[in-house]
């Protein structure tokens, strides 16, 4: 699984501090799932568009993204449609799809142009519990290894001639794998345990590398909350 596939870069955005881009991302992503008019909606995800063309991503990685976050707005799309609704539900859901993706691309172009343990390191500076960090930590370290543990899953079951049906069967198979995928898990976080203990493990992380604020890193919060000014007086 690629979580990172964002954060190599040179762009300006790469280079900014993770701090202050925390701080206006919870900014904008508050106003934009408050906003109720279409106009600042629209204009928000021009913003966004920009801000994510600015950061150069792989543009098939982004498509991708893109894809999967509106193959669930396509749904709501698909009931207003069914039921006739040519109105304000339709209205409705346009402004939702546009709500949807303008936070999608913000995170793309503030956050996913960061790499994960700069954003804990961060949020540690915001004085976030140090239990979430760690469950933070943990996530994205296993999250790669679950994965693996499914596709050998996966590939046993294929092995041994497994077709996914619509049936009892199918279910029941499904289960045990969901089940074993439980159990390993568990038998891996007790590995894992003790051989933090086995390391002198005192629930915390030394930190080798620490943030430094810059010129290029104030003028970038600036630009960034005068939009969100604009923005809010547009409304």
């Amino acid at each position: 699984m690629h979580l990172e596939d964002f954060a190599v870069g040179r762009t300006a955005l790469h280079r900014a501090d993770p701090r202050g881009k925390w701080a206006v991302f919870v900014l904008w992503a508050v106003f934009i799932a408050l906003q109720s008019r279409m106009t600042v909606a629209w204009l928000a995800f021009g913003f966004a568009v920009i801000l994510a063309v600015a950061a150069r991503p792989s543009l098939e990685a982004l498509l991708k993204r893109v894809a999967a976050v509106n193959a669930f707005v396509l749904l709501l799309w698909l009931t207003a449609v069914w039921g006739a609704d040519t109105g304000e539900g339709l209205r409705l859901v346009l402004l939702i799809t546009l709500k949807v993706n303008a936070v999608f691309l913000l995170t793309v172009a503030i956050l996913g142009t960061t790499e994960l343990f700069a954003l804990a390191h961060a949020l540690a500076h915001f004085r976030v519990p140090r239990k979430l960090l760690f469950l933070f930590f943990f996530m994205y370290r296993y999250l790669s290894v679950l994965h693996a543990e499914s596709d050998k899953l996966r590939n046993a079951m294929r092995a041994r001639a497994f077709v996914a049906r619509f049936d009892l069967r199918t279910w029941r198979v499904t289960g045990w794998w969901i089940g074993m995928l439980f159990v390993r898990s568990y038998e891996r976080s007790q590995r894992v345990y003790r051989a933090l203990v086995l390391r002198g493990f005192r629930e915390d992380f030394p930190l080798v590398r620490h943030f430094g604020w810059r010129r290029a890193d104030t003028v970038l919060v600036t630009v960034m909350i005068m939009a969100l000014g604009g923005l809010f007086l547009c409304r």
